[in-house]
């Protein structure tokens, strides 16, 4: 009779457990397909990307924040890689394709010659609610510099787009809308200083 009762217990413990258990979600930006600009003026030149970020923004786990003193970080919805590397490769991209550079890589060696250095500076990448409201935040700067380090480009991003709700799917949509525009704007201002030094 009591190992009946045991084998009741434990089989009640394992469906609570598997009943309790919500199953992770991988969640990952989409930009549209990039094509290069034929008309993009190649200059022979390598830019090597550094980024820095937060210590919330090297790891995996989706955060969200509800005021903005508390990050809260979900157990069970994450992105497929830490968001550092996510802007890292998506701007390494763009850059290849649309930017004035021969090359673009994200290894550093000493800079020398005729290089540059794009430092990135990631802020925030997270999903901040007020109210009923709710918006993906993508905050972050970006310099260029040449190989003397002389900075010919600065620019901040602070872009805030609203959400159609507050779940990761549509987090995912918006901050993949807020990149976009950054990329574009980052691309197009570092695309004229480079024209600008070439004018010199």
């Amino acid at each position: 009779m009591n190992r009946v009762l045991i084998c009741k217990i434990v089989f009640f413990f394992i469906l609570c457990s598997s009943c309790s258990t919500t199953e992770t979600k991988i969640y990952s930006l989409y930009l549209n397909d990039l094509k290069e600009y034929k008309n993009t003026q190649k200059v022979d030149a390598v830019a090597f990307i550094h980024i820095k970020a937060h210590k919330y923004l090297e790891q995996p786990y989706i955060v969200f924040k509800t005021s903005p003193y508390e990050l809260t970080p979900s157990s069970y919805a994450k992105w497929d890689t830490y968001p550092s590397e996510i802007i890292k490769e998506q701007i390494l991209e763009y850059l290849s394709k649309r930017g004035p550079f021969k090359e673009v890589k994200t290894t550093r060696p000493v800079i020398t010659g005729n290089s540059y250095l794009i430092s990135i500076n990631l802020k925030d990448l997270s999903r901040y609610d007020t109210g009923s409201l709710s918006y993906g935040i993508l905050a972050l700067s970006v310099s260029l510099k040449d190989s003397a380090g002389k900075e010919i480009y600065h620019k901040e991003f602070n872009q805030r787009e609203p959400l159609q709700d507050r779940s990761y799917l549509s987090l995912a949509k918006g901050i993949s809308a807020a990149l976009n525009v950054v990329l574009i704007e980052m691309t197009e201002g570092i695309n004229s200083a480079m024209r600008g030094q070439a004018a010199k």
